[in-house]
């Protein structure tokens, strides 16, 4: 919301805050009485009180900024194995804005569970940035690739037709 102060015939007030606290990021003009800013940490609500004053006396107005979690966008990265093969340690992921200040991210993506040749969704699991923001997520595809194989024969040996069977070993 918006709230001005108008004043007549005597010296622009000065503007201080004089309860409460601002949130971090957000300062007060105080020759304007404006507040500017982007708040760099904590959610929740902020009152605060307002005090303009000039030769002729002083008014006050108690405020309350509320502050909601960011938002903040995570599109986690394509990703793939042989079949076979053991998953990846953790799964990648891009995310926009940047984080505030130390805030940082915890826990991690998972995928559908499946172990066949084919394509699985990769999901937001438990990762978060905490109770700061609020995550829009895009999935990707995790994908399974039919695993290679080579098989080797041993050297055969020597056979007439019409003889007995004969044994062949392979390996691999």
């Amino acid at each position: 919301g918006t709230f001005a102060v108008t004043w007549t015939g005597y010296k622009p007030p000065k503007f201080a805050v004089t309860a409460g606290t601002l949130p971090a990021g957000v300062t007060l003009n105080q020759t304007t009485g404006a507040l500017s800013g982007t708040p760099t940490t904590g959610t929740g609500s902020f009152p605060f009180t307002i005090t303009a004053t000039n030769s002729v006396g002083a008014a006050t107005h108690t405020f309350t900024l509320t502050v909601n979690p960011a938002p903040l966008t995570v599109a986690a990265l394509a990703a793939s194995k042989a079949y076979g093969v053991a998953d990846p340690a953790s799964f990648g992921y891009s995310f926009s804005p940047a984080l505030f200040g130390t805030d940082k991210f915890t826990g991690a993506l998972a995928r559908v569970a499946g172990e066949t040749v084919g394509t699985y969704a990769i999901n937001q699991g438990n990762l978060t940035a905490g109770n700061n923001y609020t995550i829009s997520y895009t999935s990707a595809l995790f994908t399974i690739n039919a695993g290679s194989q080579t098989i080797t024969f041993g050297p055969l040996a020597p056979v007439t037709v019409g003889s007995a069977p004969f044994a062949l070993t392979a390996t691999g």
